[in-house]
């Protein structure tokens, strides 16, 4: 199973990948997108390096992004929308939420939770970032034991 978070930005306003890792770095978190990849002309998997292991997650973007349901509206739809696409390990989940609430907030567009239909002015995204980064701190750590026990035996 995949989720995502997209980011309403038209693809002219997005920032070269340097001046997006300074914003990071800046706000504190310890994510380090991979400065080979040009995110204006990138589609799929974007490595980096989250914390001290390697992680990443799938980028998109869309002229148009139709979703079920948002802020109780149904189907509506998103125009000009970068998909951040992650799938059930809690590092891929963290990266993508750090990268495109920063990139919201750096833009000042507006980030949507498509699996929660909700969402958040640029302002908020750091917050909310740091907010599901603890959230889901519990299962990061179970996750990363659990990949130790496997590579020990």
């Amino acid at each position: 199973m995949s989720m995502s978070v997209l980011v309403s930005v038209p693809k002219f306003k997005l920032p070269a990948q340097v001046a997006w890792q300074r914003a990071i770095d800046e706000a504190g978190f310890d994510l380090k997108l991979d400065p080979g990849v040009e995110p204006a002309s990138h589609t799929g998997f974007w490595p980096c390096q989250f914390r001290r292991g390697l992680s990443g997650f799938e980028l998109y973007y869309d002229d148009y992004v139709e979703i079920s349901e948002l802020d109780g509206i149904a189907d509506a739809g998103v125009p000009h929308a970068f998909s951040f696409v992650f799938g059930r390990w809690a590092d891929e989940a963290m990266s993508a939420i750090i990268a495109a609430s920063i990139l919201a907030a750096l833009t000042n567009c507006t980030l949507i939770d498509a699996e929660a239909g909700l969402t958040f002015a640029p302002e908020l995204t750091i917050a909310k970032a740091r907010q599901d980064v603890s959230t889901l701190e519990g299962l990061y750590a179970k996750q990363c034991e659990s990949r130790k026990r496997r590579n020990a035996g």
